[in-house]
This record gives C-alpha cells, sequence and structure tokens, in this order.
C-alpha cells in the first residue's frame, strides 16, 4: 500500500509540473492576473509625473508613488508602487509589470 501511496505522489508531482510548462523544455508563459491594457495605460500615464519630478528635484531621489500622489496626481492607484535610485526609476502595477526609466520598456516583471 505504500509503495502505491508513493507512487501516487510521483505521479501528482509530474502532472503538476507538466501542467506549469515545466516538462519537455517547453515552458508555458507566466500568467498574469492583471489586465495587460489597464496596467500598460497607468504605467504610461505615470511617467510624465515622474519626469515632472525630475525636472523639479535634479534626481529621481526620494521619489515614490506616495510623494507622486501628495505633489503630482492624487489618482495614481494604490496598486502602483515606485522605487526610485538618483538616475532610475521604477513603477510597477499590481506587483506583475513594471516599467524601468527612463527609457524603458514595460516587462511582465516586478520591480
Amino acid at each position: 500500500m505504500l509503495a502505491l501511496g508513493g507512487l501516487l505522489a510521483v505521479l501528482l508531482a509530474a502532472l503538476g509540473l507538466w501542467a506549469a510548462g515545466q516538462v519537455d523544455g517547453d515552458p508555458k508563459p507566466a500568467r498574469t492576473t492583471v489586465d495587460l491594457a489597464a496596467a500598460t495605460a497607468t504605467l504610461q500615464a505615470v511617467v510624465p509625473y515622474v519626469e515632472s519630478y525630475l525636472a523639479d528635484n535634479s534626481s529621481y531621489t526620494g521619489l515614490g508613488a506616495e510623494v507622486l500622489r501628495l505633489d503630482y496626481h492624487a489618482r495614481i492607484p494604490a496598486n502602483v508602487t515606485l522605487s526610485s535610485t538618483q538616475d532610475t526609476y521604477c513603477i510597477e502595477y499590481a506587483g506583475e509589470i513594471s516599467y524601468h526609466g527612463p527609457g524603458g520598456e514595460i516587462v511582465q516583471e516586478p520591480c
């Protein structure tokens, strides 16, 4: 009976790997739980506020989503986060889609 339980566990694990696309070297693309069009539009809409911050402060240092909400646009969604260094920033939507700036691309991964 123990051997049958072990075999069942192996089969279930293999089925899980197959369903996740980790078998035969053909991984399935990661599924996102957010609407890509909405995420893209939101990220693109936030960029001008980030650049306004740069114009006002000469660097991205100290920039965060709360700063943008308080000083530039109160309606930036709560699921948008932002991290920055002196010369770069990353805007993240719902922890799944991000834009690395300046001059980056929108990618399906967190900052």
